[in-house]
């Protein structure tokens, strides 16, 4: 079974826009002192979005949530298609606890490759 899931920021954007707020996403419930982790993975476009984040964003890699106790471990890999999903996410777990969020960038490369079977 596969799962392919497309998200488009600019309609979030738009939509959380009429809703009065300028935040694509919002964290709520966070308690005071309490570090909330989210994991972002896929292929290169994560890797090079965490070195733009790095080098260009004011709020650093943890695109300034740090101050309400959000810390983002990016995980970029060239190439990463939908197969590789289940080992990265074990390979990782070994170096880290399971996050409270999980955000994927995946099968982009996987794109022309699959059969649809019509």
């Amino acid at each position: 079974m596969g799962f392919f899931a497309f998200l488009r920021v600019g309609e979030m954007t738009t939509a959380c826009g009429r809703e009065g707020s300028n935040h694509a996403i919002k964290i709520e419930n966070v308690e005071g002192g309490q570090e909330v982790s989210v994991w972002i993975v896929g292929s290169s476009l994560i890797r090079n979005a965490f070195v733009h984040a790095a080098r260009s964003r004011t709020g650093g890699v943890n695109l300034g949530l740090h101050r309400i106790g959000v810390k983002i471990w990016w995980q970029g890999y060239g190439g990463m298609g939908l197969k590789d999903l289940e080992s990265t996410i074990k390979r990782l777990m070994k170096y880290e606890k399971a996050p409270k969020y999980l955000v994927l960038h995946i099968a982009g490369n996987d794109l022309g490759k699959t059969k649809l079977g019509f």
